[in-house]
């Protein structure tokens, strides 16, 4: 059950306010409500965010979080904190050399060292407004346990790619195929599960492994389990899926026992949730 909405960041922007992330710092305990103010829907839509001291009462003033000017992508439940407190970000920039938008996206993290209240700008993966060689898009992040950071992205070219950065964000490896995560062009979320210390994955599965509609067709929506850090990836159990339906634009929080998924499917928003015995359910490894 849920109660009734309320509004915490009006619309402030010419077009809407969207793509909501919270992240509870870890020094202060402040929530920060991070989201994109979107002006245009051709070339400004930015990263803000607000912060609360009082458990979501009431929030702060807005600090712009990317600091390139465009039009950035940044889906919803997307910041991430590092060990040692940076707050890291990335988004996929879509303004090209003309000033206007391409589907193309050039993913760019963005980082904070105090608490969210200053932001800087990363390396781009590709050069900023040049056509990059690939079709990338809504990238996502995850920290690895050797310290590396792994950029995770969706694509056109029929599974999800990634690249690494061992300077906590600043610069980054050229994108490669994550073949075992085979997808349409939609977005995968990847985060660490804090009950066994694996990497828990929710994406559409398009290896075979369940019967799926062609690409685009965003089904089914499926999870999968990796125990080596993304080297290999247990079989998926599907979430939730139809032939005619699409599932996306997933979060994920882990709750004591329970693992709670909110996700875009028919009919609107929806919200699972998955016991932590069932989550860990042992899978064969086959990819």
């Amino acid at each position: 059950t849920w109660s009734d909405d309320r509004i915490l960041v009006p619309n402030e922007a010419q077009h809407n306010v969207m793509s909501v992330s919270l992240l509870r710092e870890q020094r202060s305990g402040d929530i920060l409500v991070f989201y994109l103010r979107k002006n245009d829907p051709n070339d400004d839509c930015l990263l803000y965010v607000r912060r609360s001291t009082d458990e979501l009462q009431s929030v702060g003033e807005p600090v712009l979080a990317t600091p390139i000017p465009g039009y950035q992508v940044v889906n919803n439940d997307r910041v991430i904190q590092l060990t040692g407190g940076r707050l890291l970000v990335a988004a996929a920039h879509h303004t090209n050399a003309e000033g206007k938008f391409s589907g193309r996206g050039v993913p760019v993290s963005y980082y904070s060292d105090d608490e969210g209240r200053s932001w800087k700008a990363g390396e781009p993966v590709f050069p900023l407004r040049q056509t990059p060689p690939s079709y990338v898009q809504e990238p996502g992040l995850v920290e690895l346990q050797d310290g590396r950071v792994w950029m995770f992205m969706r694509t056109g070219h029929g599974c999800q790619y990634g690249c690494y950065s061992s300077d906590r964000g600043h610069t980054w490896t050229t994108p490669e195929p994550i073949e075992a995560l085979a997808s349409p062009r939609s977005p995968a979320t990847i985060e660490r599960i804090p009950w066994n210390g694996g990497l828990l994955c929710l994406w559409n599965d398009h290896t075979g492994w369940h019967n799926h509609p062609p690409d685009p067709r965003r089904s089914p929506l499926a999870m999968t389990i990796s125990n080596d850090e993304g080297a290999t990836w247990a079989a998926s159990r599907v979430l939730d899926g139809e032939w005619k339906g699409s599932y996306c634009y997933m979060s994920l929080t882990f709750l004591d026992d329970r693992a709670l998924i909110s996700y875009y499917g028919p009919g609107g928003m929806k919200v699972l949730s998955l016991s932590k015995d069932w989550v860990l359910m042992q899978s064969p490894i086959h990819r």
